[in-house]
């Protein structure tokens, strides 16, 4: 979640929501707050509306563009999902560098690790570490890299500073990792879009970046997810294309030029 006007924004890629050049919109999204292993503490919390850049729709651009947001309803019971949960801040400055950054995702696999370790993607894990400049000998590419093993199912997942201290903040999200030409991972780099003007303008609700720090305990029960929830890709190859995308969602000015 990231804190917004709406109050009911969650912060994820562009590649879980719009499959990127030549394709459109995804449907029928459901976000599922605290998900672990079949239970849903806080319900599920149903599309409304979905936002990407404009270079991800036409170019599937990953160096700048891989994010986005989904906008959920207001929950019958819960009421606004920032008001019942809490939000994340967010700091989309310029510049990949950032210190002491969690990861979190849903992976089913990972680098150099049986994918036995990962509990076919039903439970939250997390890397720790710094980010570094995802392309240092191209000044056009200002992407986020930590290193971080965790592979498909951690897609859309944030990238924070701040948990140490309280003061959550957004800085990215897992977005893509190098594949052999066998299909396996590459190496035990995690890489994010940089986050910079495309997500300052990605949002346009999005204005406060302090964020919110009442993230309360999940009640004691909840519901079970069906068997057949997705699990998003993290590879550098978009998902297959889909459904028509509804032309309002995505903005609709194109870049100035294509990117590197």
């Amino acid at each position: 979640m990231i804190v917004s006007n709406t109050k009911n924004a969650v912060w994820t890629a562009a590649h879980c929501l719009h499959a990127g050049k030549g394709g459109g919109f995804y449907k029928n999204f459901v976000f599922i707050p605290a998900y672990k292993n079949g239970l849903t503490p806080w319900g599920w919390w149903f599309q409304d509306r979905v936002i990407v850049p404009s270079k991800w729709a036409i170019y599937s651009d990953y160096y700048s563009s891989d994010l986005g947001a989904l906008i959920v309803k207001k929950d019958l019971l819960y009421g606004n999902l920032q008001d019942a949960i809490g939000a994340y801040g967010y700091n989309f400055s310029d510049g990949p560098a950032y210190s002491d950054v969690h990861s979190y995702g849903y992976p089913a696999d990972g680098y150099n690790r049986p994918d036995s370790d990962f509990g076919d993607g039903e439970y939250l894990m997390y890397c720790r570490g710094n980010t570094v400049d995802g392309g240092p000998w191209d000044l056009l590419d200002e992407r986020l890299r930590m290193n971080c093993d965790m592979g498909h199912g951690a897609s859309g997942g944030p990238m924070v500073t701040g948990i140490a201290t309280g003061n959550v903040r957004i800085v990215g999200v897992n977005s893509h990792r190098y594949t052999t030409s066998s299909g396996a991972w590459a190496d035990n780099h995690l890489y994010s879009s940089e986050h910079a003007s495309e997500a300052r303008s990605s949002p346009p609700s999005i204005t406060d970046p302090s964020g919110t720090k009442d993230h309360r305990a999940p009640p004691a029960t909840g519901g079970a997810l069906p068997a057949h929830a997705a699990i998003a890709p993290v590879t550098l190859a978009p998902p297959p294309a889909s459904w028509d995308p509804p032309a309002a969602d995505a903005r609709q000015s194109p870049p100035a030029s294509s990117p590197p």
